[in-house]
């Protein structure tokens, strides 16, 4: 009636009126073949009529839902999701989806104890039947969990173990390849950083390579459509025909963000070609962050990198003026944050939570470091000096051993020796602090 067609219009060259008439009534029961005719010319998805699989969609969904809410850093929103809908029973896939969830939830809300008592209880489970599958998950999801603790010896003991369990996986066991490259990858970037805050350079650029040769398919946009596509064809070619539907459907999402994307970097390109160049803001920046999750945190973090670099090769100039750019996205997102009426999201790191002002003492550290490489000494300790007064716990160590370390050298340049002493006694208890 909605499409303005008759039982007759209908069931044309399909079935008869009467034949309808009794689906409608529930007095008979099509088969899927004759189903999917009647919805392919209602236009509708046949997963609209399918009454018998609708808690398994409602479940699926919700499960769907609550990961948007995990990936976009909203654990309050993830659980309130999961909640809405009973707990599947154990065993079983649903119930291990379910589960490894809420263990994501608990840890981005730094719930320690939950998170643990949920994975421990599905390690259990996979140590008793055997599934490699579960054990990966398991083994990721608790490194990340140990890591957030600060707990670098047991991330490092999950995560050998998840990359061993891994390894072994392919896409019979229900994954993806394009998606267990990925965490693989995920995994080895998160090593590299383990394995440097360990002091460790060498183990740490061992996985940098290995984290290379797992996202060498992610190259592009397009090479990540292929590469789902390709996932998409082997479940049809085994008749997983909804997992196939679901990496096909990623495909095109990911083809038709790429196409948003390129619209954004060609009017930002025309726009700086066209304004004053006075004014001009780097559209290749701005276009990284328009591909950020949920904030610019990863691509401060590389912005660092490269401005430690340049200040390691004495390119003072180039890395204050990074320092600036860094400066003015940070200005710029802490403005749509406050315009938005929100709190600023965390970033999708294992680490910690998205902070602004922490961002801003790693630059003004460089900053501090920019000007004494210029000369200006004095400007130079009073910025440090400022930053040292707004250093936390919450602060990565490096960054307050950076701060007391330039410090007492700073002092020790200028004969300031009471000053020196003062901050050599902070560096040495930051050193306790971290190392005990």
């Amino acid at each position: 009636m909605q499409r303005g067609m008759t039982q007759a219009d209908l069931g044309a060259d399909i079935v008869s009126p009467s034949m309808i008439s009794q689906i409608e009534a529930g007095r008979a029961k099509p088969s899927y073949a004759l189903l999917n005719m009647l919805a392919n010319r209602l236009g509708m998805p046949v997963e609209h009529f399918m009454s018998d699989l609708e808690e398994q969609f409602t479940l699926s969904t919700h499960f769907q839902l609550a990961e948007y809410y995990l990936l976009t850093q909203q654990p309050d929103e993830a659980l309130r999701v999961l909640r809405s809908v009973p707990a599947p029973e154990s065993p079983g896939l649903n119930h291990q989806e379910y589960c490894l969830r809420a263990a994501r939830a608990y840890r981005l809300q730094q719930r320690w104890d939950d998170a643990v008592r949920i994975l421990e209880e599905l390690r259990e489970h996979a140590f008793r039947m055997q599934d490699d599958r579960l054990h990966f998950q398991v083994c990721r999801e608790s490194g990340h969990v140990e890591y957030a603790m600060d707990n670098l010896l047991g991330a490092r003991h999950e995560w050998l173990k998840a990359l061993r369990f891994g390894e072994t996986l392919s896409p019979a066991d229900g994954f993806p390849l394009v998606q267990l490259h990925g965490w693989l990858a995920e995994i080895c970037i998160l090593m590299h950083d383990l394995h440097l805050r360990l002091n460790q350079p060498d183990e740490a650029s061992l996985y940098l390579q290995q984290a290379a040769n797992w996202c060498s398919r992610f190259a592009r946009f397009r090479d990540l459509a292929a590469a789902y596509i390709e996932d998409g064809l082997a479940a049809l070619a085994a008749q997983d025909a909804a997992r196939a539907k679901d990496m096909i459907d990623q495909a095109v999402a990911l083809i038709d963000a790429a196409r948003w994307v390129e619209l954004f970097i060609r009017v930002q390109v025309k726009q700086s070609t066209a304004e004053d160049h006075s004014q001009l803001v780097d559209p290749w920046s701005k276009a990284a962050l328009s591909m950020a999750t949920v904030s610019p945190g990863a691509f401060l973090d590389m912005e660092l990198e490269r401005i430690d670099q340049l200040l390691q090769q004495g390119q003072t100039d180039k890395a204050a003026r990074r320092i600036r750019r860094c400066f003015d996205i940070l200005e710029d997102y802490d403005e749509d944050a406050q315009h938005n009426g929100a709190t600023p999201a965390p970033a999708a790191t294992a680490v910690a939570p998205f902070d602004s002002a922490r961002y801003r003492r790693q630059l003004a550290v460089r900053q501090a470091e920019a000007e004494h490489q210029q000369g200006q000494r004095d400007r130079a300790i009073r910025r440090m000096e400022a930053v040292a007064k707004a250093v936390t716990g919450d602060d990565d160590a490096r960054t307050r051993l950076r701060v007391w370390g330039l410090l007492v050298q700073w002092y020790a340049e200028t004969g300031e020796w009471e000053d020196a002493q003062r901050a050599a006694e902070q560096l040495e208890q930051v050193c306790m602090d971290v190392f005990g």
